[in-house]
């Protein structure tokens, strides 16, 4: 059973009510089975993850080097991944910059191969945009292509 989303409370238009006490012999009969794992042991499906670090310290190159694993399927930092499409979101790095880093990573990751149609790009560098008009188009076109995998670069 898939958890429902009220896209208003989503949105932050409408409060969500707080869910009602339960019995624990209520509680686990009912425990929905846990969605798949995009890195084994790291990060469920539908689950969020943080990045942090200080100015400088390869976040960006490592959250890349994680897309590629997971758009071609392969290990990360020693972790399976789910073979899922993945969409890197970037606000930071200009193209060029972009497709030199992606031009390095194949180079150092010659395992991860024939993930181009497997991950998508959303270049946003330059595009200044109040969150509240930006995350509408964003969620339109995330629901549209369904990604398994969704990277905001930087946070």
């Amino acid at each position: 059973m898939s958890e429902v989303i009220d896209i208003a409370v989503d949105l932050g238009a409408v409060r969500a009510g707080l869910p009602a006490i339960e019995f624990l012999c209520d509680f686990a009969a009912h425990v929905p089975a846990p969605p798949s794992q995009v890195i084994d042991g790291v990060l469920h499906r539908g689950c969020k993850m943080i990045l942090a670090g200080t100015s400088k310290s390869n976040k960006s190159w490592f959250l890349l080097d994680l897309a590629i694993s997971v758009a071609s399927g392969q290990a990360w930092w020693g972790r399976r991944c789910e073979w899922v499409p993945v969409v890197y979101v970037n606000f930071e790095l200009p193209q060029w910059a972009m497709a030199q880093r992606i031009g390095a990573m194949c180079h150092a990751r010659p395992e991860c191969e024939d993930f181009g149609l497997n991950l998508n790009l959303f270049n946003l560098r330059g595009h200044n945009e109040d969150w509240t008009l930006l995350r509408p188009k964003l969620e339109e076109q995330l629901i549209r292509h369904q990604f398994g995998l969704v990277i905001l670069d930087p946070a």
